[in-house]
């Protein structure tokens, strides 16, 4: 199951608070995401580890195939420009070292700490999968799993994107300053000038 919920973007930490202190802190921790290597990416890195002039490498990305994520082939735009442009297989020719961009395409790059997204289990998370303890830049110590949010439902855990909406901190500042609850909010018929 996947939870989707809306909080005051100044409170959202509350949340997690809370699932920790009922659920117990190793049980829950933040979804972890994971960023590929995009073609332009790709290029710019090996470019960058071969020295080759940055001029060169724009030529190829000007000429790039672009593909929805839903291709079959959207891994494969580097190799695709190169066999039907002249003037970008001119550059590969000129420097071999590219192609390694084409091996670099579709993988991952990196990770880091989805925006919204946490999960809690009904066991400690080390059991199903492997975190890592990340500091954010307020001093909180985030739990982090290896997973992504593909991952939950095969890891058996239950996934909530608590997102952090300004608009909802915005109208509970509003109502702290008339002095009023959240219900006088609700309270207002729809047909109110």
């Amino acid at each position: 199951p996947s939870i989707v919920i809306d909080f005051a973007d100044d409170r959202r930490h509350e949340v997690q608070d809370y699932a920790e202190a009922k659920y117990g802190k190793e049980n829950v921790g933040n979804i972890g995401s994971f960023t590929q290597y995009k073609s332009k990416l790709a290029l710019d890195d090996v470019a960058r580890v071969f020295r080759i002039p940055q001029f060169k490498v724009d030529k190829v990305k000007e000429l790039l195939v672009e593909r929805s994520s839903g291709d079959l082939r959207a891994d494969a735009t580097i190799e695709d420009t190169v066999s039907m442009f002249e003037d970008a297989a001119a550059v590969f020719e000129d420097h071999p070292e590219l192609a390694y961009a084409t091996r670099l395409e579709g993988q991952v790059k990196g990770m880091g700490v989805h925006a919204a997204g946490l999960v809690i289990s009904s066991q400690p998370l080390t059991e199903a999968v492997a975190t890592y303890s990340r500091t954010m830049g307020d001093g909180r110590v985030l739990s982090v799993t290896s997973g992504d949010k593909h991952d939950a439902e095969y890891l058996n855990v239950l996934k909530v994107d608590s997102l952090g909406l300004t608009t909802l901190g915005m109208f509970r500042r509003c109502l702290e300053l008339i002095d009023k609850p959240l219900s006088w909010l609700y309270d207002i018929p729809l047909d109110d000038q």
